[in-house]
Order: structure tokens, then C-alpha cells, then sequence
């Protein structure tokens, strides 16, 4: 899991009830990335300000982004062609 002192880039609503913490990331593509472990739902923004969640994603999945030096490797080989994504 993430490490607590990990900074929180900021939060967002994801419903009356719950709340999405995004972490910065800052590569050419990914700007944040979020997670709610409860929902299993992934959250990245990327640049230009466009955001997408991913439904039913393991949290391994969201730890591998985290310590990746690759995000967007990652991103395009193991999250975009087995998650599907909607725009927030």
C-alpha cells in the first residue's frame, strides 16, 4: 500500500459518501493518480486536464503505478486494455 507520508495532490467527491485522494505523479502523460480500494475504482488524471476512472481494478494494480518509473507503460500494457474507462 501507499506510503502514509505520501503527499495528497487533493481530494475529490467520487459520491455524497465517499472521496478520492489523488497523488501527484507529474510524467509527460499522468498528472495524479487516485484510488478507492473499497469500490476498486483507479483514477488518473492526465495532462490537459483529463480525468477517467477504471472500474473493478486490484489494488496491486494502483501500487505498481505508484512505484513505477514507467506509468504510462503500465497504463497503456495493463490498465487501458483490461479495465474500461469513463471520463469524469
Amino acid at each position: 500500500m501507499l506510503h502514509k507520508s505520501a503527499k495528497v495532490l487533493y481530494t475529490r467527491a467520487i459520491s455524497r459518501s465517499e472521496i478520492m485522494q489523488r497523488y501527484p505523479i507529474n510524467t509527460a502523460q499522468v498528472v495524479s493518480i487516485g484510488y478507492d480500494e473499497d469500490a476498486l475504482v483507479l483514477e488518473i488524471e492526465f495532462t490537459g486536464s483529463r480525468v477517467y476512472q477504471y472500474d473493478k481494478v486490484p489494488e496491486t494494480v494502483f501500487e505498481e503505478l505508484m512505484t513505477s518509473k514507467t506509468v504510462e507503460t503500465v497504463i497503456q500494457q495493463n490498465v487501458n486494455p483490461r479495465y474500461s474507462a469513463r471520463p469524469v
